[in-house]
């Protein structure tokens, strides 16, 4: 890996295949937080990439799945779509390299820094391609390759707790306990 250095764009490809290299088959239960302008959101997911299965539940009480190749968002109709397209942006955290920020184009976000933090985990930091100054970060295990944690210029994701899944489908409580204080990042 490419650590501690200012990448260029030509270090692009081999950053995001060092990150995809870190992941195995994905089948996990998810709690997190997300914060936006609207507030702190909730939400607890299930996914079973073998199966091309989840299913998430929002602190709003909506339920949101995906199975079959048939997504349902809980508004309007269900619809075919492929397993990674239909993963909205707090499971695509399982899937760090699949987000729309790897400098595909100059309107994207690429990899500038990549920086070893505490024990196990990697600091992202991207950079949009037409302004230098607006950075987004990430944080990825490297044992797992999931990104626990995004922080975006208005936008924030934060995974809490990941356990793997056992054989068994998931029922996803919709009771959320509420976020009281900041929540301490585990490196």
């Amino acid at each position: 890996m490419l650590l501690n250095r200012v990448l260029d764009p030509m270090d692009d490809d081999r950053v995001r295949s060092d990150i995809a290299a870190l992941a195995g088959p994905r089948a996990f239960q998810v709690d997190g937080v997300s914060q936006d302008r609207q507030g702190i959101h909730q939400f607890r997911f299930w996914v079973n990439e073998p199966a091309a299965v989840w299913e998430m539940v929002l602190d709003s009480g909506a339920r949101w799945s995906y199975s079959e190749g048939v997504v349902d968002y809980a508004h309007g109709a269900p619809h075919p779509i492929d397993f990674i397209a239909s993963l909205p942006s707090q499971l695509r955290m399982l899937w760090p390299t699949e987000f729309l920020i790897w400098g595909a184009r100059s309107t994207h976000f690429r990899p500038v820094l990549l920086q070893s933090v505490g024990q196990r985990s990697l600091l992202l930091t991207f950079e949009h391609g037409e302004d230098p100054a607006m950075r987004q970060t990430m944080v990825i295990d490297r044992t797992t390759g999931i990104a626990t944690k995004r922080i975006e210029y208005e936008h924030g994701i934060i995974l809490r707790n990941i356990a793997a899944l056992d054989a068994s489908t998931p029922t996803l409580d919709t009771v959320f306990e509420p976020v009281t204080e900041w929540i301490r990042a585990k490196y």
